[in-house]
């Protein structure tokens, strides 16, 4: 990006836009600065690419230009007010910096806070506390039955199983899993375990959120648990899935929302899917809108659908996640037992959980080759692997993949489409009133 560029035809309206912010750091300054210059042009070039923060050795520069850089009117440490801060060896746009301050005081205030379960389970009376942790261990194994959780190895843990007992003795648990990782299962049984123990305990439902970033996420979120095999779980569903904003409580023409740190939600515990698409400052103001006394689940998958706005909070806290619980910790955690030590975790790594396992296709798949490949970045193995799978290929590995080149699709795509959405386009020409929305959503979902 180039102050050039606003009296170039051909630039986008994000580049006029961080040509404009470039004079005014300059204009706010006093004086034009060639270090303001610098820094806010990258600042703004990285924020388009999704970074909030620039880091110091990206300039390339010494400890002079630093000080110098501090020295301008727009530029401070972030202690002090300023368009531009610097903080521990990053430069960020005060907005930025100031949403990711507060996420981690959410997230620490968050992690540090006890379960709903754990005083109950640990109160003076043992009868009480018996009864309630006898149930959560039946329930526990009745849902997830016949797993070899004692002496199992690491990698064949039931890490499903695991997400559901963690999310009983945690306030905030991340959950992240491939396709077909049973991401969806897993959260319809956390809902009935949770909401049983809480109505046991507390002699009535939980208030239960289910939310998402967009409208879609939301239907499918709620479709999914539906139909998941589970119709109890419809006795605690009080509610429809909705977005973001909707649950927030959108102001018009406002960057803020109805709901928010001192006018917190109404919930006992909140489940967002899709968590990877939400972006930083969004990200900041839903968690701090969910009251500490409730729980939070967020679902995703890590190396999937990234944030469309700045800052992609969901993959950087889950960027080294490796599941690194001791099978102590794991037998522990099946067992509901020496719970205690969820008072202690504050290590973010340790409120997240994987699921590794796919049930929708094996790794040594074509697909699995393919997700393999992809995840890794390995450009030659996936044009190898497509290759292979083409129609005028001989060497075809693989039953489940193949390869169309545009060619090919080009002569009856449009054909294909009509055909695979034709109850889909059937739906929309009637008049808006009329539509079925739940029959509309289920025919666009149809194809893939």
């Amino acid at each position: 990006m180039n102050l050039a560029m606003i009296n170039n035809e051909q630039s986008t309206n994000a580049d006029l836009a961080a040509a404009q912010f470039v004079q005014l750091m300059n204009r706010l300054n006093g004086k034009k600065s060639a270090i303001v210059t610098e820094i806010a042009e990258t600042l703004m070039t990285q924020l388009q690419q999704g970074r909030i923060a620039v880091p110091l050795n990206f300039f390339q520069k010494d400890s002079v230009w630093l000080n110098q850089a501090l020295q301008q009117k727009v530029i401070a440490y972030a202690n002090d007010f300023a368009p531009i801060v610097y903080d521990q060896g990053y430069f960020y746009l005060y907005r930025y910096w100031d949403y990711q301050r507060r996420l981690i005081v959410a997230l620490n205030q968050r992690m540090q806070t006890p379960a709903p379960f754990i005083d109950a389970l640990t109160a003076p009376s043992l009868a009480t506390s018996q009864a309630l942790k006898d149930q959560l261990w039946h329930d526990l194994q009745y849902y997830f039955p016949n797993t070899n959780t004692e002496h199992a190895k690491h990698a064949e843990m039931d890490w499903q199983k695991f997400a559901a007992a963690s999310a009983l003795l945690k306030r905030f648990l991340i959950i992240s899993g491939g396709p077909g990782t049973g991401k969806t299962t897993t959260v319809t049984k956390i809902i009935i375990l949770f909401a049983k123990a809480f109505q046991s305990f507390y002699q009535k439902k939980p208030r239960i959120i289910l939310a998402a970033p967009t409208g879609k996420a939301a239907m499918r979120m709620q479709e999914s648990i539906r139909h998941a095999g589970l119709p109890e779980v419809l006795d605690y569903l009080n509610q429809d899935a909705a977005t973001l904003h909707r649950v927030l409580g959108y102001i018009p023409h406002k960057i803020n929302f109805q709901h928010h740190q001192k006018n917190p939600l109404a919930a006992d515990i909140v489940i967002v899917d899709e968590a990877s698409m939400i972006d930083l400052a969004l990200f900041t103001k839903f968690i701090e809108a969910v009251p500490k006394t409730a729980s939070l689940i967020l679902l995703g998958d890590k190396d999937q659908l990234s944030s469309v706005e700045t800052g992609s909070v969901f993959s950087d806290l889950c960027a080294k996640a490796n599941n690194p619980y001791s099978s102590e910790y794991i037998n522990q955690t099946f067992n509901l037992q020496n719970l205690t030590v969820s008072r202690q975790i504050t290590n973010i790594h340790q409120h997240i959980v994987l699921l590794q396992k796919s049930y929708r296709f094996q790794i040594n798949s074509g697909i699995g080759q393919l997700a393999k490949a992809v995840k890794q970045g390995d450009v030659a193995h996936v044009q190898q692997l497509l290759k292979q799978q083409s129609p005028n290929s001989q060497n075809n590995n693989f039953d489940d993949i193949e390869w169309y080149p545009l060619t090919i699709l080009n002569t009856h795509f449009s054909d294909w489409i009509m055909h695979a959405w034709a109850d889909y386009f059937t739906q929309l020409k009637q008049p808006f009133e009329k539509i079925d929305k739940a029959h509309l959503f289920r025919a666009f979902s149809s194809f893939r």
